[in-house]
Parts: C-alpha cells; sequence; structure tokens
C-alpha cells in the first residue's frame, strides 16, 4: 500500500482516527479448521477478536452478527456468540472480510472459545471427561489458559494426636496452586515448598481432595515461535534472534502425583 512498516514509534491508530484513508485493499482472510466431535448447545461458543464491527464475519457461509456482547481476558478482546449448529463435522471455515487501510489497528489473532477439546493442531473434539497426571496439551487442552481442578476422593484413617496431615506436591506446570479440602477455603501455593497442612481439614473417613492449577496465558498468547522455554521478553526484536519455525507450547498441569504426607510433631 506504500507505506511503511509499524514499528514502536508510530502514531497509534486511535489518535489517527478523524484523517481519511488515502488507499483502502479489500481483504479477505479464511480459517480452516476440522471438527470430529460436535459440540453441543450448551458448548457456549464464541469467537473472540479485536474490532469485530471492522469485519464481515461468516462460519461456513452462514453470517455471524459483529456486534460484540462480552470480552474475554482483555476488553479489547471482544467476544461474539456463534451457533453450534453453524458447525459440520469434518472441514469449517470461518472467513472475515474488511476493507483495509493503514489508519485501522492492524490484523491481531483470533480465537476461537468454548467448552471443547482440540487435537493436534486443529481439530475440535470433545471435551476430555478426565485428566491423567502428566501434561494436559496432549490430553485435549492444548491451547487452554484457565485452571484446572482435579476431584480426589479419598479414605482417611485415624489420625494420632502427634501427627498433622499436607499434601506435597511433586512435578508440575502452571503459575499456582490451590488446595480445598471438602469444600473448604481453597488455600493457595505461590513459591516453593509446594507443600500446605490440611490437618484441621480433612477428618476420619471420606474426603474429597480438590487441586487447583491455575494456569498462565502462554499457551493461548504465546510466544509460540521462540525457542526459549521461559523467555524473559517479547517483542519483534525477540524474534530475530530466537524464532523457530514449529510451534511451541508450554506444559501445564500436575506432571506427577501429589502425596499425602502423615507427619508426626517433634
Amino acid at each position: 500500500m506504500g507505506h511503511r512498516p509499524r514499528g514502536g514509534a508510530i502514531l497509534q491508530p486511535w489518535l489517527d482516527a478523524g484523517r481519511k484513508p488515502a488507499k483502502t485493499v479489500r481483504l479477505k482472510l479464511t480459517y480452516s479448521f476440522d471438527v470430529e466431535t460436535l459440540p453441543t448447545t450448551e458448548s457456549k461458543l464464541q469467537l473472540a477478536i479485536e474490532r469485530p464491527e471492522l469485519y464481515e464475519i461468516t462460519l461456513n457461509g452462514q453470517k455471524v452478527a459483529n456486534k460484540a456482547k462480552s470480552h474475554w481476558v482483555d476488553p479489547a478482546i471482544q467476544t461474539l456468540p456463534l451457533k453450534s449448529s453453524l458447525l459440520k463435522e469434518g472441514l469449517n471455515q470461518l472467513t472475515l472480510e474488511c476493507d483495509y487501510h493503514e489508519l485501522l489497528p492492524g490484523l491481531e489473532a483470533i480465537y476461537l472459545l468454548g467448552v471443547f477439546g482440540v487435537k493436534g493442531a486443529r481439530t475440535m473434539t470433545a471435551l476430555p471427561a478426565a485428566l491423567d497426571t502428566g501434561d494436559w496439551c496432549p490430553q485435549g487442552l492444548p491451547n487452554y489458559s484457565g485452571s484446572v481442578t482435579y476431584r480426589v476422593d479419598l479414605h482417611f484413617g485415624k489420625r494420632r494426636k502427634d501427627e498433622r496431615v499436607a499434601v506435597e506436591f511433586g512435578k508440575w506446570a502452571g503459575a499456582l496452586l490451590g488446595v480445598r479440602v471438602n469444600g473448604g477455603n481453597l488455600k493457595r501455593l505461590g513459591w516453593a515448598p509446594y507443600r500446605v497442612d490440611i490437618t484441621d481439614d480433612i477428618k476420619q473417613g471420606a474426603n474429597t481432595l480438590e487441586l487447583v492449577v491455575v494456569f498462565s496465558r502462554r499457551n493461548a498468547f504465546g510466544p509460540f515461535y521462540d525457542y526459549q522455554p521461559s523467555p524473559w521478553w517479547g517483542g519483534s526484536e525477540a524474534f530475530k534472534h530466537f524464532q523457530v519455525c514449529e510451534r511451541h507450547l508450554v506444559p501445564g498441569g500436575l506432571l506427577e502425583p501429589p502425596r499425602l504426607l502423615r507427619l508426626a510433631l517433634k
């Protein structure tokens, strides 16, 4: 279009809102994905996108209203409800069209949200009914960036007066841990040692432990094409030094089973 590449020193687009663009080009983006298991009507499908009002949106040829109903993670990422009936088994296509020009905010990632699982790079499946210990990415949650609660039912024997009871975590991947016993308060663990005392919460007989892993936004927002496991910064310059061609995710979840400890008081 004859304009200089954008960079950190450009005038932000919203400050140029009153100026008319010198030239526009018709832009069409097509996103293809496969559906192995159709989502139910309760799956609450949404399209998350910045500035949806700028686009004409269709899903498998059917028009999608571009008026936002809410937002996801950030107020700038607006959400549009999608009817699950618009999807079909096999190949699906989502298209965005607009008249593009230099005053628009630019092209950003978009997100398909809902209650479903993901297999491989772009196949929608059923949400996994349960998770094993180990990385949850290959278990159907490769792009997930929320929290997961592992529910464990156990029978606890009689406790001696001179002992304490604790849950100790081994290897795990995420941003924060939490433990709740029998529906009580959530006890949070933000740093090592990842051990929490539950003596006052556990009882003789049947108990329910809820082990919560709060994940980061890394597998939703990236950086994906940076070979550093834990990059200390992200930006256009970083990819000149660390860029790779394969999409990289980081593990999530309880990578090994936690332990229930009975500790004698000294």
